[in-house]
């Protein structure tokens, strides 16, 4: 329960109209106190789900009418009914916060966004002195652009001013607001010489493979190999799970596609089969995965996705797996600012599809990339088969100097145990007799 509407409402009863399917509902009381429960009333996961997010939605509507004054002191249970609450209108008091709780609870954003554009509507709120966004003028947007300009920022147009221009935006859109202010307020934006991202050259690539193949940390072992070789995004391979490697048409596959614990994927045309390539297979992956399971490949099973005080969701776990091997390549000595650690495999792999005369259409299918102006359904006719032949064409690099494996460490305290180890002695075993 937020602590405002706990001091306001504590002791008070919130009626929830529970539905139970072919148009039914139940009224489920509870009091409010520092944390509230109810029974969803079902085993199954689908309709729990459906019912959590009805709850969930009443629950909001009825923390914004008692912060705004909505409710009267109860004497009964049913004398707060959630869904029975008025509807937000422009002349209904509006806070930020009660408008990024509308904007989130439809726009379903990932919790990374939610965690970071929160913190801009935060800043922001701070700026301007006050919670209203019905205040706000376009001067008041412009004067905390150049604030953030003159802090040197460099993420102002497609972060802190995308963030309260898609929160404005809902509000004009839902009839909260009548206009939004921070509308044609942009940056100044010249890409300079030196500036554009750049993908990694095939000696770097090498050179990042063979370190891969001597480190001991799971993610560090699969990872480079898994992003090189399907231009995936780290944060797709990083949360991928064992049950999600598997035989497509007799092509070894990795499904991209939201983990089960609460992972998330850029859009719907992120979500692929993507085809394993024959160096990955032949270093040992399907006897790792066969030896972690069907769980999650590179972090502990038994983590759950928590709230944090404020009572948004925390990161995804394998963004934290994602940062660890940014950092660790860093260390490695890959220090050109001008590549991401993580993201300039993906554009390696793109380079080379290009090079080896892989059509465009069918490079995009494998990466998941899609174009705000066309569907995803453009993809169709792209066979697994094809995007197998493609990822099957590009050779592994060479490199042309030893690499400094002394980076690596001996032993790490914190690895996760290679199954890896027993599976492939087993093999060499087999091998000689």
């Amino acid at each position: 329960m937020p602590a405002d509407v706990l001091a306001l409402a504590r002791g008070r009863c919130i009626t929830f109209r529970l539905p139970i399917g072919q148009g039914n509902e139940v009224s489920v009381v509870v009091t409010v106190r520092r944390e509230i429960s109810l029974s969803l009333r079902t085993p199954i996961a689908m309709l729990a789900k459906e019912r959590h997010a009805a709850i969930v939605l009443q629950f909001e509507r009825w923390c914004i009418a008692v912060r705004t004054g909505q409710t009267d002191s109860p004497r009964q249970a049913d004398d707060i009914s959630a869904p029975s609450l008025p509807v937000l209108n422009e002349q209904t008091p509006l806070t930020f916060e009660a408008l990024w709780k509308l904007w989130e609870r439809e726009a379903k954003p990932a919790p990374s966004t939610i965690s970071t554009w929160w913190g801009y509507v935060l800043q922001f709120q701070q700026h301007l002195g006050h919670k209203d966004p019905r205040r706000v003028t376009p001067d008041d947007v412009v004067a905390w652009k150049d604030a953030l300009l003159a802090r040197g920022l460099t993420s102002v147009r497609d972060g802190h001013l995308a963030a309260i221009k898609t929160l404005f935006n809902y509000g004009v859109a839902n009839r909260l607001l009548k206009r939004n202010p921070a509308q044609g307020v942009t940056t100044a934006r010249k890409t300079r010489a030196g500036k554009r991202r750049l993908p990694y050259d095939d000696d770097e690539v090498a050179r990042l493979l063979s370190l891969a193949d001597h480190a001991t940390r799971l993610s560090r072992r699969w990872l480079p190999w898994l992003t090189a070789f399907s231009g995936a995004r780290i944060g797709e391979v990083a949360q991928l799970w064992g049950n999600r490697v598997v035989v497509v048409d007799g092509i070894h596959v990795m499904k991209i596609a939201p983990a089960a614990d609460g992972g998330t994927i850029k859009n719907a045309g992120s979500e692929r089969d993507v085809p394993i390539h024959p160096a990955i297979i032949e270093r040992g992956f399907l006897d790792f995965v066969q030896a972690k399971g069907d769980g999650p490949l590179f972090y502990g099973t038994g983590r759950k996705k928590k709230l944090k005080s404020n009572g948004r969701p925390s990161k995804h776990a394998s963004k934290g797996i994602a940062n660890h091997l940014a950092t660790w390549i860093r260390e490695q000595g890959f220090t050109n600012p001008r590549k991401d650690p993580n993201h300039a495999l993906r554009h390696w792999f793109k380079s080379k599809c290009l090079k080896m005369g892989t059509q465009d259409s069918v490079v995009d299918a494998i990466q998941g990339h899609t174009h705000e102006s066309e569907s995803a359904d453009i993809y169709r006719h792209v066979t697994l088969e094809m995007m197998s032949e493609a990822i099957n064409r590009i050779p592994v690099p060479v490199m042309t100097a030893q690499p400094n494996l002394m980076r690596l460490p001996q032993t790490d305290p914190h690895q996760s145990p290679n199954p890896l180890a027993d599976a492939s002695e087993r093999r060499r075993a087999h091998s000689r007799h």
